[in-house]
């Protein structure tokens, strides 16, 4: 098994949590290092992406600021997790009293920045221990309101008492508490019946592959170098200069090979250095007002093959 360090888009199928996706990799690859991102429910389906080997160093690096998911809303229902999974707490038929305009208006003002409740249900921590760790032992938490951004709603189809819509968010956002919302602003109670995430930052649903395609033999042919998913301007230093870039130090212009003259203070690049990426960096201004180049996480020996 080759340990090179590297990126899995993988097609998460429901049923499974994100970490029993981690589990099967490690499994089926025979690797210990091995980490998701943006954890998906486990009834949800969709862009999972997976670090694998010392590949998981790039995750607090990875931009997945922007989500995208397909999801259906069933109204008249809502159950204790807000989605399928969980046990019916109340039922009714409100939404047969809905206009179909009223509906599009309604979901359409949830497009921008609102202060959302998280489900009792999910892994955010309070006091030490998960939400859903009180939930399942019937106790009484407070739940905190957190900002989040729905940057577009799209109705996809409304066939009553489902409406299937299309969600591009901000990292954090509940769709399952979206769906919840949704709801009570129809006067009605609601749930997601089904969430397939479609996007992920960089990673699409077009890109990812199935479990069953994951193999030492064909890890060739299905994973991404740690550096691809940015797009942060290439620079590369001189051969003399790589043993600095490995070890972390900060880099001055004399040592890259080119050394663009519309650099930005605060503007992020990628380091590379005989065939190889090297690190995230950043760029800086010392006491001087001289820019030079500063290292956020050396990558030696990943990213290029």
């Amino acid at each position: 098994m080759s340990n090179q360090p590297a990126i899995l888009n993988v097609l998460k199928p429901p049923g499974m949590t994100s970490f029993d996706v981690v589990g099967y990799i490690k499994r089926v690859l025979n690797i210990q290092k091995c980490g998701h991102t943006g954890t998906l429910d486990p009834a949800a389906a969709g862009v999972l992406p997976v670090c694998i080997n010392k590949g998981t160093k790039i995750i607090p690096f990875l931009p997945e600021e922007e989500k995208e998911y397909i999801a259906l809303v069933e109204l008249g229902v809502i159950t204790d997790t807000l989605d399928i999974d969980g046990e019916i707490l109340k039922e009714d038929d409100n939404w047969k009293l809905l206009r179909k305009e009223e509906i599009i208006n309604t979901i359409n003002n949830f497009k921008g920045e609102y202060q959302q409740k998280p489900p009792i249900y999910s892994a955010i921590k309070k006091n030490g221990k998960r939400l859903y760790h009180y939930a399942r032992n019937d106790e009484n938490v407070e739940i905190k309101k957190r900002k989040i951004e729905i940057k577009d709603i799209e109705i996809l189809n409304i066939d009553l008492p489902i409406i299937k819509i299309k969600v591009k968010c901000s990292r954090g956002t509940y769709i399952r508490s979206l769906a919840r919302d949704i709801g009570k602003k129809l006067n009605t109670n609601s749930y997601l019946k089904n969430l397939l995430r479609t996007k992920s930052g960089p990673f699409n649903l077009k890109d990812t592959i199935l479990l069953d395609e994951i193999s030492e033999k064909n890890l060739n042919n299905i994973t991404i170098s740690i550096d691809e998913p940015f797009d942060y301007r290439k620079m590369k230093v001189k051969d003399y200069a790589f043993k600095y870039a490995i070890n972390g130090t900060k880099l001055l212009e004399k040592n890259f090979k080119d050394w663009p003259s519309d650099l930005e203070v605060g503007e992020k690049l990628l380091i590379y250095g005989k065939g190889q990426f090297i690190s995230i960096s950043k760029v800086k201004l010392n006491e001087e007002d001289e820019i030079y180049i500063q290292p956020l996480r050396v990558f030696y020996n990943g990213g290029l093959k």
